[in-house]
C-alpha cells in the first residue's frame, strides 16, 4: 500500500508511513470513544406514575443519521481519504459509509477499501456498512450526493468542489448537511517589530512552510500582509533567495501542476503588487462614507483575488455568502441576495 501510494502521489515513503500511523491512530481513537459510550449523551428520566399528571419513562440518546458519503483529499491519500477521519467518525456513530475514491490515487484507494471490507467481514457486520466508488469527473460524486439514501456528506478538497457539492445537497427535496474542509489562503500578518527583530528567520521559516509537500498542504501560507519599509525589503530578499534555493518537486496531479504554472491575470496583478511602493499616509474615518459606483468597482477589482479564496459563511436560508456576493453589494448597493423568506441578505 505504501509503495502504491508513493507511485501514485510521489509523496516520500517516510511521509506516507507517518500518515499510515496517523490513519490507524484515528481509527483506534474513534474505537475508544465508541466503547466509552459518552458520545451518545444518553439521559434517563424514570417514570413517576404517582405524579399528577403521571410522567412516563423518558429516554434520549444520539443515534446514527444514516448513510454518509465521504470524499477524500488528493494530498493525504491515507489519513484524509478512504479510511480517513470522516470515514472513522461516521462508522463509529453507526453510519454506513459510501466512499468516493479520489482519481489522484485510485490504486491506493482500492487497497484501503479492500482492507476495510475485510475488517467488516471479520467483524460479522453487513456488507453494506462500507462501499467504495471510483471514477473521474463530477458525475459519480453528483449522483452520490443526490441519492435520497445519503443523509450527510464529508468532503476534504477545493473550495469549488465543496461549494458544488453543497449546492447539490441543498437542492435536494430533503437537504442534507455537508461537512466540508475547503481551501484557505492562510493569511500571515508580519508585524513591524517582529520583522525588525527576526525578519531573516521568519523569511526562512516561511519558505520552508511554503514548499512543504510541494506547496500542497492545507496550511500553506498564501497571503502576506506587512507595512512597507526597510525591514520588509530585507524580508523580501531573504524569502526570495530561500525559495529559489529549494529543489523542484513533483506535483500530486497534472491538473495541480497546470494550475500552478498558469498564472491568471488576477495572480499577475497580485504579484505586481508585491513590488516596493512609496508609503502612503494612513487615513482614518470616524464614520462610514457613502461609496460611489466607481469606488465599488475599484473595490471589486482589488478584492478579485480574495473572492477566489474566501471561505463561505452560512447565512439565513442556508445560502452561502462569500466575497463574490459582498463585492456585488459594494458595486451596486443592492442586497447581495435574499433568503427563502424574501428578506435582504
Amino acid at each position: 500500500m505504501i509503495q502504491r501510494a508513493h507511485a501514485e502521489s510521489a509523496l516520500p515513503i517516510a511521509r506516507l508511513q507517518g500518515e499510515r500511523g496517523r490513519t490507524t491512530g484515528q481509527l483506534r481513537l474513534f474505537a475508544t470513544v465508541l466503547r466509552a459510550g459518552r458520545w451518545q449523551a444518553a439521559t434517563l428520566d424514570s417514570a413517576l406514575p404517582e405524579r399528577t399528571p403521571p410522567r412516563p419513562d423518558l429516554r434520549m440518546q444520539r443515534i446514527a443519521i444514516g448513510p454518509v458519503a465521504v470524499f477524500g483529499a488528493s494530498n493525504f491519500p491515507l489519513a484524509f481519504s478512504v479510511a480517513g477521519g470522516d470515514t472513522a467518525s461516521a462508522l463509529a456513530a453507526g453510519c454506513p459509509v459510501v466512499a468516493k475514491a479520489h482519481p489522484a490515487h485510485p490504486g491506493t484507494s482500492e487497497l484501503v477499501g479492500r482492507a476495510i471490507r475485510k475488517a467488516v467481514a471479520d467483524a460479522g457486520l453487513p456488507e453494506g456498512v462500507f462501499s467504495l466508488l471510483t471514477g473521474a469527473g463530477h458525475t459519480v460524486g453528483t449522483e452520490l450526493v443526490s441519492h435520497p439514501a445519503i443523509q450527510a456528506v464529508g468532503f476534504t478538497g477545493s473550495r469549488s468542489g465543496g461549494l458544488a457539492l453543497m449546492q447539490v445537497a441543498s437542492n435536494r427535496a430533503q437537504p442534507i448537511p455537508v461537512y466540508a474542509e475547503m481551501s484557505s489562503i492562510n493569511p500571515v500578518f508580519l508585524l513591524p517589530e517582529a520583522l525588525s527583530a527576526r525578519g531573516e528567520a521568519i523569511a526562512r521559516d516561511l519558505a520552508d512552510s511554503l514548499v512543504l509537500g510541494v506547496g500542497q498542504f492545507c496550511t500553506n501560507p498564501g497571503l502576506l500582509l506587512a507595512l512597507e519599509g526597510p525591514a520588509l525589503d530585507a524580508f523580501r530578499a531573504t524569502a526570495g533567495a530561500a525559495v529559489s534555493a529549494k529543489p523542484a518537486g513533483i506535483m500530486l496531479t497534472p491538473g495541480i501542476q497546470r494550475a500552478s504554472n498558469t498564472a491568471s491575470p488576477v495572480c499577475r496583478r497580485s504579484q505586481a503588487s508585491l513590488a516596493p511602493q512609496q508609503a502612503r499616509p494612513a487615513r482614518v474615518r470616524t464614520r462610514p462614507a457613502r461609496r460611489s459606483r466607481d469606488h465599488g468597482a475599484a473595490l471589486h477589482r482589488r478584492s478579485a483575488h480574495a473572492r477566489r479564496s474566501v471561505r463561505p459563511v452560512h447565512r439565513a436560508g442556508g445560502l452561502p455568502r462569500c466575497g463574490r456576493h459582498a463585492s456585488r453589494h459594494a458595486r451596486t448597493g443592492r442586497p447581495a441576495y435574499r433568503d427563502r423568506a424574501g428578506r435582504p441578505g
